[in-house]
Order: C-alpha cells, then sequence, then structure tokens
C-alpha cells in the first residue's frame, strides 16, 4: 500500500545514515490514516536520531514557476537547526521560464533541437547560467503529443489564461 512505503524509505535511512534527508510528497499525505503516517514516519526518523520537521510549501512562493503544493520533510542528524527557504519576490511566472522556448507543432518528437534564442528573463537566465557551451545552442526533451479531438475543442472554449 502507498500509505507504508514511507517504511521502506526509513529502512534506506537506518541502513546508510545519512546527515541530512529530504523527502517530498502531497500534501494529503499529512491527513493519511488520520495522521498516523506522517507521525508514523517523523517518529521513526526521530527514534534513529534525526531532528525533523515537516512544512508544506507552495512552489510558486518559492521560485518554481508553477502552481503546485508539496509536503516536505527534512531531517538531519542529531539537533542541528533546520533553515527553510524564505519565499521570493516577485514570484516567477510560467511566462518567465518557457517564453523563449521556440514554438513546435503538435507530436514534435525529436529529443534536441536548435536553440537560438536569448534568455528573456531573469529565470531563464539562470536557468541557462551552468549550461556546458556545446550545449548552449541545443534544445532537450522540447516534445510534444497530438492534441486530441476534445481537448482542441474545450481549448478553443478557453479565455486567455483560463484554466482547463
Amino acid at each position: 500500500h502507498r500509505a507504508e512505503l514511507w517504511t521502506s524509505y526509513v529502512r534506506v535511512v537506518e541502513a546508510l545514515r545519512p546527515r541530512a534527508v529530504l523527502m517530498e510528497n502531497v500534501p494529503d499525505l499529512a491527513g493519511w490514516d488520520d495522521g498516523a503516517v506522517l507521525i508514523g514516519f517523523l517518529e521513526s526518523l526521530r527514534e534513529l536520531g534525526y531532528h525533523v520537521e515537516a512544512r508544506i510549501l507552495e512552489a510558486w512562493r518559492h521560485g518554481v514557476p508553477q502552481h503546485r503544493t508539496r509536503l516536505f520533510i527534512i531531517g538531519l542528524q542529531g539537533h542541528g537547526e533546520i533553515v527553510w527557504p524564505e519565499p521570493v519576490e516577485p514570484a516567477p511566472t510560467l511566462r518567465d521560464a518557457i517564453f523563449d522556448l521556440p514554438p513546435v507543432a503538435g507530436a514534435q518528437r525529436r529529443d534536441t533541437i536548435p536553440y537560438w534564442s536569448e534568455p528573456e528573463s531573469a529565470l531563464s537566465r539562470r536557468l541557462r547560467r551552468e549550461v556546458p557551451a556545446e550545449d548552449a545552442g541545443l534544445l532537450h526533451d522540447h516534445v510534444t503529443r497530438d492534441v486530441r479531438p476534445d481537448d482542441a475543442e474545450a481549448f478553443a472554449l478557453l479565455p486567455e489564461g483560463g484554466t482547463y
């Protein structure tokens, strides 16, 4: 059962004894079995000598251009201080991340395509900062699927900025 997978994680931590552990999951995990899953996971890490904390973070508040909420669990050996990231301002948008990507047709399947655009935002400049020189003019994994007819009909009805 999915609600018991954390026990495998704890066994790996017990065997390896890393200085720090990090796990992210769906926020709903905190409510599984009336909170018993999260409590059991945290207590198991504490029994191994980890100082643990759990928080739910919204990705867009921390530099990720995505409306996604995740549960994070951090554990440090001993009693080290856990420092959670501060929200960033302004929050990046999807436009900041992908506006400079070349348009591609439906069902574009090539793994690598040419990429000549200059970065348009601080985020896109940061994302390219450590790209090796041999990859600077290439874009990897910019693949698409064909749009199904029912999706195309729904997309045509959406106002700009609307959601499916």
